[in-house]
């Protein structure tokens, strides 16, 4: 069976692609190769001077233990949390199982049992779902 025109014509053309790829030449493909690096450098070091200041963290004790049962008064130092330069401290959830007095300050009683906590939840930024504790407790016996 003889070849119709168009399948010439088709044929013709990807022996032409086929040998003009053969001709690229192989410093096409190192400067393809050296702006990916580059582009993935840039990237890279854009995305660590973005973030450098970035923190989640809890301003003061994270642990505070008394020597015997009392009523904790706790005026709460807060936390730190910026994300790409912006203060998300206003954006954290407080869970706590103290009372919050008007004037902002948390009361509870600490004895054997009960153990007080505030526990602080990142809800936007890199930092989403990630929990800070603040615990007030009893100090454990020492027992000789």
């Amino acid at each position: 069976m003889a070849k119709s025109g168009w399948e010439k014509w088709k044929n013709k053309k990807k022996r032409e692609a086929k040998s003009k790829v053969k001709k690229s030449h192989w410093g096409y493909f190192a400067v393809a190769v050296l702006c990916l690096a580059a582009g993935l450098a840039a990237g890279y070091f854009g995305a660590r001077t973005l973030s450098a200041d970035d923190a989640f963290e809890l301003k003061g004790e994270k642990v505070t233990e008394f020597a015997s049962a009392q009523t904790v008064e706790y005026s709460d130092e807060g936390i730190v949390y910026r994300f790409l330069g912006k203060d998300l401290s206003q954006e954290v959830k407080i869970t706590t199982n103290m009372e919050k007095q008007a004037d902002g300050k948390y009361t509870g009683t600490v004895d054997e049992e009960t153990e007080l906590y505030i526990i602080y939840e990142a809800t936007e930024g890199r930092c989403k779902g990630m929990t800070l504790y603040r615990v007030f407790r009893m100090q454990e016996a020492e027992v000789n």
